[in-house]
Formats: C-alpha cells, structure tokens, sequence
C-alpha cells in the first residue's frame, strides 16, 4: 500500500493530512473479555471506554485534486492508566517526545517524509493536537512546509526581530491568505491480478 502511494507521489507537489480516529467499543454487558491491543479512551462518569486509536496520514496531489493513498498509519496505544490518576500530570512536559503518545504526530510525519522522499513539495497539514515544538524544530526543510493549527501562544520574533507573543503578532498583521478549497476526486481503479 505505501510503496504504491510512494510511486504515484513521484515529483508531485503534495499535502499530507495527518490525524487520529478513536475506534470505541461498547462494552456494555461485559463481553469483551481480552482487552489485549485495546487503548484506554474516553470516559464519562460511568465507564471507561476500550478501543483502537489509529493515527493515519492522507496524500493528496494539489495539482490533480486527487487523493493518492496513505502514507503512514499506525495505531496508538495508551497505558491503561492515565497520569493524572497516577498523579504525574505534569511528568509529559519533562520526557522525551519518543515517550509521550504526542510523538505519533512527529513519527508520522517523519515516516511519510522519508517514503515520499521523491514528490516535488511536501505540505504537512494538522489540527492543535500537533503544535509540539519537536516537529516544528525537526520537519520542515526546503521542500518541506507545515500548517499546525496554534495551540500554544507561543514567543516568536516579529519582522523587527522584537520577541513578541504568537497572538498579538497575529492579531496586528494584515491578512496574508484567505480559505482554499480543495477538489478531491476518487478514481475508481481495476483491480490488477
């Protein structure tokens, strides 16, 4: 699967969506017994849910609005136990990236850079989740540009090379893009035996 979307990527200028699913499983009545390769998920008041999170990156060709397949997914697997019922809340900020489940974003990313390593340009593309100074550090390069939603209100140096917040640099430039809208068309393909 990835070394065909690797093919059909060959100089291409691309955009890999990156994002991750939860698979919940009810588990109302207590017949799912081996919770063997289950990740902890949300919770309400009253239970715990068990399922699957996949991480998975999209590829999509800007200049044939197509999508041309998946370059990484995994799935994501959460200890049984949060931090904050262990009382290591804040323990996430002090580890390596390597060590905290937010490294699937980095991973991912670094996965579909190496086996696309032949389109033209690479745009990697997430939500807030994502906006983890170890990616922004480590992934761009010359033909390789990111669009990460801000979570973080960031220091950053303005045009002056004044140290400023994310925010308010923002909030007092004009406006550089406005709202693209993407064609995706799905071409339906025979199978080869």
């Amino acid at each position: 699967m990835y070394q065909d979307c690797a093919k059909n990527c060959e100089g291409k200028n691309l955009i890999v969506f990156a994002d991750t699913s939860d698979i919940i499983l009810h588990n109302k009545k207590n017949k799912i017994k081996d919770k063997t390769g289950l990740s902890r998920l949300s919770r309400n008041r009253h239970l715990t849910y068990s399922g699957l999170i996949l991480h998975d990156n999209l590829v999509y060709d800007i200049d044939n609005s197509l999508i041309l397949g998946n370059s990484h997914s995994a799935y994501v697997e959460r200890k049984p136990i949060s931090r904050a019922k262990k009382g290591k809340k804040q323990k996430r900020c002090v580890e390596p990236i390597e060590e905290n489940e937010t490294y699937k974003w980095l991973k991912g990313f670094d996965e579909s850079k190496k086996l696309l390593h032949k389109a033209k340009h690479l745009t990697l593309v997430a939500d807030r989740e994502a906006d983890i100074i170890e990616l922004l550090d480590r992934l761009p390069d010359q033909k390789t540009g990111l669009v990460i939603r801000s979570f973080h209100n960031r220091t950053v140096l303005d045009e002056s090379g004044n140290k400023r917040k994310l925010k308010e640099v923002l909030s007092s430039s004009g406006v550089k893009a406005c709202i693209y809208r993407l064609k995706v068309t799905i071409e339906k393909r025979e199978k080869q035996n």
